[in-house]
């Protein structure tokens, strides 16, 4: 079941990045008690609510086949702590209309502490091998074309590696030009841009992912 909860306090944006998401701790359905969320807000992307929803699907995807992925929620904002969050960001007019613009369902993932974001040109450690060829798998599955060589969108804890930032998966839905033949990943360039592409040359995907 998708947690549906409600934003209760604003804390910070997460860096200054095109999409701006934020820290809100949230109430509701599915909690035992306030917990912390990092909202990706419709008004930063590109995309909006169609955006929203890829970053759902995919959430719950990488859920069901065992990767590591935050805990995905529908976010509600009410108008009252928009405004508040708004006044809160006078200094800062652009951030203050993607508040404006966010107000309603947004999708959240549960904040997840003691991550270390994956560093660009990182070697993939033995033990974390088998999840690093079912993060490239997942992504060759969804058509993510945004976790790349110099934008991991990952990060670590330990020995688990942690997938977020899908708005952009699904492109297949987005071609002008329909691909006929989805499923052959020969030709998608983007595969070979991807994070992990040069570390697995040559290494065989699990045969139950296959």
């Amino acid at each position: 079941m998708i947690s549906q909860v409600t934003a209760t306090t604003f804390h910070r944006f997460l860096g200054s990045g095109r999409t701006s998401p934020a820290i809100f701790t949230c109430e509701g359905q599915g909690l035992a008690s306030p917990d912390e969320f990092v909202v990706k807000l419709k008004g930063g992307i590109e995309l909006r609510e169609r955006g929203l929803l890829y970053e759902l699907y995919a959430s719950l995807l990488a859920n069901y086949l065992a990767i590591g992925c935050p805990k995905p929620a529908i976010v509600s904002i009410q108008e009252d702590l928009g405004r508040i969050v708004q006044d809160q960001l006078a200094g800062d007019p652009r951030r203050a209309q993607i508040i404006s613009d966010s107000v309603g369902l947004n999708f959240g993932s549960q904040f997840l502490v003691n991550l270390t974001v994956w560093p660009v040109d990182k070697g993939i450690p033995q033990l974390m091998l088998e999840a690093a060829l079912r993060i490239y798998a997942f992504d060759a599955l969804i058509q993510n074309p945004d976790r790349a060589f110099n934008n991991p969108n990952l990060a670590s804890r330990g020995d688990d590696i942690f997938v977020f930032d899908h708005e952009m998966a699904f492109s297949f839905l987005l071609g002008i030009l329909p691909n006929q033949t989805p499923w052959r990943l020969e030709h998608e360039e983007y595969l070979g841009r991807h994070v992990f592409a040069r570390k697995l040359k040559g290494v065989p995907f699990p045969d139950d992912f296959l």
